[in-house]
């Protein structure tokens, strides 16, 4: 007999089952690979706490699909965003709304009304979906100190005025960092790695609840910046995120985006709310804090691995950040080495 949140995470397969492949079970994770002849990619799923279940598409796909999206519960919402490429919501009538790149969606499904998503061939797709039994997650024991329980009210009031409901959100950047955090994790590894999974997740359910909350009223969080100029910036971003170490200036990447400095810097505040120097600043601090931890680098070492010259300045700014000096937080953090017997 399958347990209630095994039970949950066999329906997202239930609802995939256009896409036939290996499935695995790792700790809680689900994954389904996709078999060859179908294209390549997997789903995985993970159902985080009662009445919320967290899924990942990413596929390259040989021909088009119809995915039903069946609802956890009787009052279920579905929190939509795709990451990259495109996708299409078809509602019980047939209609077609286009979900594009960077675009989040609210929908709250009927169990009269059910509705599908289509995923076109030849392009490389992720979607991120969040599966909420409204009744579940109202039961979800949360922290004094939350104050998701609250947006979460308003938030479902709003939703389930009409099903079935559909809500095209506008280009949400935060959601999508978020979600490329969750391919960073290692889901092979210990458990605190889902903890960090579901932390995201949280974040994630949160993001797309504020979005909603403020669209509903009228605000936007806008930039003129296009589409194509904020995957450069991306690009970009995702680029000094990796290397830290190597030499950036305004100029260059200016040059190799082709945007004048002005629109530059809007799109780093618009997508990282920082400036670019700041950006850069902050992923060498992050990548410094991260090799003091789990390295044995000294201090100096650390400082030339993550493009800096100067190791005062160094100390100076990351003690600003983490309130500590680089020397005193290795000696904090470091797990002390095994005493291995004679």
């Amino acid at each position: 007999m399958i347990a209630p949140r095994e039970k949950l995470q066999e329906d997202v397969f239930t609802n995939a089952t256009p896409l036939l492949g290996k499935r695995s079970v790792h700790e809680g994770l689900w994954i389904l690979e996709l078999a060859r002849s179908l294209g390549k990619g997997k789903v995985s799923s993970l159902q985080i706490e009662k009445g919320f279940l967290a899924s990942q598409y990413e596929v390259c796909l040989e021909k088009s699909i119809k995915v039903p999206m069946n609802g956890v519960a009787a009052e279920s919402i579905f929190l939509l965003y795709c990451l990259q490429g495109d996708c299409y919501y078809e509602t019980a009538n047939k209609n077609l709304v286009k979900l594009n790149e960077l675009q989040s969606a609210v929908v709250c499904s009927d169990p009269d009304h059910p509705f599908h998503l289509i995923i076109k061939e030849d392009k490389e797709t992720s979607i991120n979906i969040i599966q909420l039994d409204i009744q579940g997650l109202v039961e979800r024991e949360f922290s004094a100190a939350d104050k998701i329980p609250a947006r979460i009210k308003s938030f479902t009031s709003i939703a389930k005025q009409s099903r079935p409901y559909f809500h095209p959100g506008n280009i949400n950047l935060k959601i999508a960092e978020l979600i490329k955090r969750l391919g960073q994790i290692n889901y092979e590894s210990p458990v605190p790695e889902y903890l960090r999974f579901e932390g995201i997740c949280l974040l994630i359910l949160a993001s797309h609840i504020d979005q909603f909350l403020a669209e509903s009223i009228g605000k936007v969080n806008s930039t003129s910046l296009i589409k194509r100029e904020i995957k450069k910036i991306m690009t970009l971003g995702d680029e000094i995120s990796r290397t830290p170490e190597k030499q950036y200036s305004l100029k260059d990447l200016c040059n190799r985006s082709g945007m004048s400095s002005s629109k530059l810097q809007e799109g780093f505040k618009f997508l990282y709310q920082r400036t670019v120097a700041d950006y850069i600043r902050n992923v060498r601090l992050e990548r410094a804090e991260y090799l003091l931890r789990k390295t044995d680098m000294n201090v100096s070492e650390v400082v030339y691995s993550v493009g800096l010259t100067s190791r005062s300045y160094f100390c100076k700014i990351f003690k600003l950040k983490y309130k500590c000096s680089p020397r005193d937080y290795k000696t904090k953090k470091n797990i002390q080495p095994e005493v291995l017997s004679a």
